[in-house]
């Protein structure tokens, strides 16, 4: 029997540079603390400019002085320091810091509320900083109430076009992660519209924007749109933040995406191979940023039947992700599926099964309704229909199948497959009415596909 791998599609995550918090020092602070105050508001805005440069190692270490300066004090100033707390928390996020980063958030969070009051526009940044903690970690749905709470918080100061694109861009995020490209679009249309409407193009924001714009556009197989937006985020990009920032390297590896979807894996290589260096050069060669690269790239050959090189690419992002993030994480989940279609393409039947029933079992445990675990699901049940043990590929096709439809579209040709896949094993485990559901849903697709 001919076998489908379906291949987790790895898009690098856009994540938002979330706009420092500039403070009115000649408010925030009482007769008695003032001077102390003002150096601490002057680290931490210091240590803000470091995190949007992406020079994170500097920026722990001022945030870091300024938190010490106004723990010191007998009554800090509540804005200033949930202002730390943020910057503090942004910078352990983007080193990967995941369990720190949480912590800062919801200090910060629980900051403001209490100072501003819990539908305040300041809450918008710190909110839209833990949905992607959470969105790092698998808890989709945590990730989007707290990114739709923070679009209507930050609603509440409208002339804020910025703070308010920010917002927007986390959904748009962590919405393309769950499949919903089209709604990301229509947000991230409007808020480069918005963005445009204030002369807010040179902005990171506004970068974030189309960079997102172009990410949704290429998930939807638009690749004329996709390229032209993410053209047109390269070069924001390169003014704002220039060609080492972790937010050119994100757009070179989405465009790397586009291109390798034309057939064009020369272009796509190199495209890659800058995204890796920058990301590099920024973060050091032990940085799930750097892993992440590499999957992307190991990919790449793999399609072209370079499965040497892919697997010592696999294994490279796999150990560099174990040693960063710990051997129960999603992203080490969805490293042992890449070895393990990799496994199965070669009709490594045995090995591929270990591989990604040890990555099944972390995505189970770690987030059971991610997309990325019902991907791993469809790849052990190919393994086993490879195997001819029909009743446990049924069983994860019937569990992955809703999520798989919801992140490809009802009319994907890659969801007919699955569904003939899923029709065979039912009917080999003599359940005909499954089966024939299934395959009249696989052909109302490819009909429909054909018409088109």
């Amino acid at each position: 029997m001919n076998t489908l791998v379906t291949m987790v599609l790895l898009l690098a995550p856009v994540q938002p540079m979330h706009a420092a918090l500039v403070l009115d020092t000649e408010n925030c602070c009482s007769p008695d603390n003032r001077s102390e105050e003002i150096d601490a508001n002057t680290l931490n805005n210091r240590g803000s400019r470091l995190y949007v440069a992406g020079d994170y190692a500097k920026a722990e270490s001022v945030l870091r002085e300024a938190l010490r300066m106004q723990q010191d004090q007998a009554s800090p100033n509540a804005a200033t320091l949930a202002s730390t707390y943020f910057n503090l928390a942004a910078v352990a996020r983007m080193q990967s810091k995941v369990t720190e980063a949480e912590s800062l958030y919801n200090r910060a969070i629980t900051l403001r509320e209490s100072s501003s009051g819990p539908d305040s526009p300041d809450l918008a940044h710190s909110l839209s900083g833990l949905a992607m903690v959470y969105h790092s970690q698998g808890k989709m749905t945590q990730a989007i109430e707290l990114a739709e709470r923070a679009v209507r918080v930050s609603a509440n100061r409208p002339d804020d076009v910025r703070a308010i694109a920010a917002a927007h861009n986390t959904l748009a995020t962590i919405l393309l992660s769950k499949g919903d490209a089209s709604k990301a679009e229509a947000l991230e249309r409007h808020a480069t519209d918005e963005l445009k409407r204030a002369s807010a193009i040179a902005t990171q924001e506004y970068v974030n924007a189309l960079t997102n714009l172009g990410t949704s556009r290429l998930r939807q197989a638009n690749y004329r749109q996709a390229e032209s937006d993410l053209r047109e985020a390269e070069t924001a990009a390169l003014q704002v933040a220039g060609p080492d920032h972790p937010l050119t390297a994100t757009i070179w590896n989405n465009l790397s995406k586009v291109r390798a979807a034309q057939g064009d894996g020369r272009s796509a290589e190199a495209l890659l191979g800058k995204a890796i260096a920058a990301w590099r050069k920024t973060f050091g060669p032990d940085h799930p940023d750097v892993a992440y690269g590499l999957s992307n790239l190991a990919m790449l050959y793999q399609g072209r039947k370079r499965y040497a090189e892919a697997e010592r690419l696999f294994r490279q992002a796999l150990q560099i992700d174990q040693a960063a993030l710990g051997a129960d994480s999603l992203r080490v989940a969805n490293d042992w599926n890449s070895l393990g279609a990799l496994a199965l393409i070669q009709h490594h039947s045995s090995a591929a099964e270990g591989m990604l029933s040890k990555g099944l079992s972390i995505a189970q445990s770690k987030a059971p309704d991610h997309p990325d675990t019902a991907g791993i699901a469809v790849n052990l049940a190919v393994v086993y229909v490879s195997q001819a043990r029909y009743a446990e590929a049924s069983k994860l096709f019937a569990g992955a199948l809703p999520v798989r439809e919801r992140v490809l579209g009802p009319d994907s040709p890659e969801l007919a497959s699955i569904l003939r896949l899923y029709a065979a094993s039912l009917k080999a485990g003599k359940d005909y009415v499954g089966a024939e559901r299934a395959e009249l849903k696989a052909t109302r697709i490819t009909t429909h596909n054909a018409l088109l």
